[in-house]
């Protein structure tokens, strides 16, 4: 195994998912607060709750319904 492309990808990884993270909290914090009373400011690891939540919730799992009656 070829460490050294392991650990490129292990940091772009970490990258992509801190870069969505403050995405993430940028929004919140910036869009949504203003819009809703009430809400608190989050950071930056409740954005990454978020985030993984999201991608539990919304992801495609590849599993195709048929509704057809046949």
């Amino acid at each position: 195994m070829n460490w050294s492309k392991f650990f490129i990808q292990v940091l772009l990884v970490i990258f992509i998912l801190s870069l969505n993270s403050f995405l993430v909290m940028l929004c919140w914090n910036t869009f949504l607060i203003p819009a809703v009373t009430g809400v608190n400011e989050i950071g930056f690891f409740t954005a990454m709750g978020i985030t993984g939540l999201c991608g539990i919730l919304f992801k495609d799992n590849g599993i195709k319904a048929n509704f057809k009656n046949e």
